[in-house]
């Protein structure tokens, strides 16, 4: 019983987890709703809402969010980040993790 009501109520697929660290530089971070496509060797998941709102977060802060998808991407290669609003976001590093194996980290 208990299996069934998991199954039903909580996702299923891979889960990734997806860590920005914000700029230390005055205003770097963002208010609007953040949104991102995991790409792979064959395919790319639906646009998932990341964040809403939470990137307005102080310098030198890291801000996580988990998202899960049933898409079969084959092996990750790349998260594509977009953002609603006008103003930019500055990160100064970004980590994502596939089902809890850390990927290759950039630094812009």
């Amino acid at each position: 019983l208990v299996n069934s009501f998991i199954s039903k109520f909580l996702p299923t697929g891979v889960r990734y987890n997806i860590s920005a660290t914000i700029s230390s530089d005055f205003w770097s971070g963002t208010p609007d709703d953040v949104y991102v496509k995991i790409s792979g060797t064959s395919g790319t998941t639906e646009e998932l809402m990341c964040l809403s709102g939470t990137f307005d977060v102080s310098s030198g802060t890291t801000v996580t969010c988990t998202v899960t998808s049933t898409a079969d991407i084959g092996d990750y290669t790349c998260v594509t980040w977009r953002k609603d609003g006008t103003n930019g976001v500055e990160i100064a590093e970004f980590t994502t993790s596939v089902d809890s194996v850390v990927q290759e980290t950039v630094t812009p």
